[in-house]
């Protein structure tokens, strides 16, 4: 008997315990490798199958580095039974400090390797953005990949507290339908849109640097944008090019707002009249003497 639980002990070690240092799964192996220290460090398990609740494996709440098997996808959750916020992993990920999953893994279960509705394997989108509707990329996520003239239609008008920009990407979000209202641009990850003063006040959204799938193409980034009424609201007219006249929106901004570059703007056609320079935020254009005045702007 004594034998019998050596034997035993042995093979749950090699199973659960096991070193970084041992020859088992160090490449990644079949299925999941998850490990209690970041770089593959620590007590460690490995998963071959869906488990709801890592309580049963001792490992609920206690990940902090992870392999993926080759070629092999696994949706990682912060609750048990799959809710929460998830994501799905390929690879190895060495420390989950980094995607904010450090110690807040409870439950995992394997993905298929394609197929319409999967998720992009890694933490956070290959291509568009995840709108979360908790801060911290928590609660109920919506992927946006192409421009969305209104979050209704996904549920998720004026819900968002968190996003997830893919790498590379540009991304303007704003306030009102149809790319109205305030608006602002976003180039990586923010865990509470307060920081920008845009939580839960996302109704469309789309991207600045793509080509294809529903974005466009500005020749730079320099940006201003004017507002019929103060306080950034209203009528929007965006603008990345000097603009002799303003045409139908002459004489009516009340608020601008330069997203990039510098700025002046005119009370008269062709640049003329009396101009003023412009960098930044102007919730009342009543502050320079321009409220109602704008007829031309150009970059500087």
């Amino acid at each position: 008997m004594t034998r019998l639980w050596i034997v035993l002990g042995l093979a749950l070690t090699a199973t659960v315990g096991a070193p970084l240092g041992a020859n088992i799964d160090q490449t990644g192996g079949a299925g999941l490798r998850v490990f209690d220290d970041a770089n593959f460090r620590g007590r460690s398990s490995a998963i071959t199958r869906d488990i709801s609740n890592l309580e049963s494996v001792g490992m609920n709440d206690q990940i902090s580095s992870l392999r993926a098997g080759p070629g092999e996808r696994w949706e990682v959750c912060e609750h048990a039974g799959y809710k929460g916020r998830c994501q799905i992993v390929s690879g190895n990920e060495p420390d989950l400090g980094r995607t904010g999953f450090d110690n807040m893994i409870s439950s995992v279960r394997k993905r298929s390797n394609g197929g319409s509705g999967e998720t992009t394997p890694g933490f956070g989108p290959s291509r568009g953005v995840y709108l979360f509707a908790g801060t911290r990329w928590t609660g109920e996520r919506v992927a946006i990949s192409s421009a969305t003239t209104n979050l209704e239609r996904n549920g998720f008008n004026d819900r968002a507290n968190s996003i997830q920009v893919a790498r590379g990407e540009i991304w303007e979000v704003c306030e009102h339908s149809n790319y109205g209202g305030r608006c602002v641009e976003v180039t990586e990850d923010v865990t509470d849109l307060d920081r920008v003063g845009m939580s839960r006040l996302i109704s469309s959204l789309r991207r600045r640097n793509a080509s294809e799938g529903g974005g466009f193409v500005t020749s730079s980034r320099e940006r201003v944008i004017l507002y019929s009424n103060a306080n950034f609201s209203g009528r929007s007219l965006s603008i990345t090019d000097s603009r002799t006249s303003l045409g139908d929106f002459r004489d009516v901004a009340q608020s601008l707002d330069v997203v990039a570059g510098r700025w002046e703007v005119c009370d008269q056609e062709l640049y003329r009249g009396n101009c003023r320079e412009v960098t930044g935020g102007v919730r009342d254009l009543r502050t320079i003497g321009m409220n109602n005045r704008i007829q031309s702007i150009r970059r500087r």
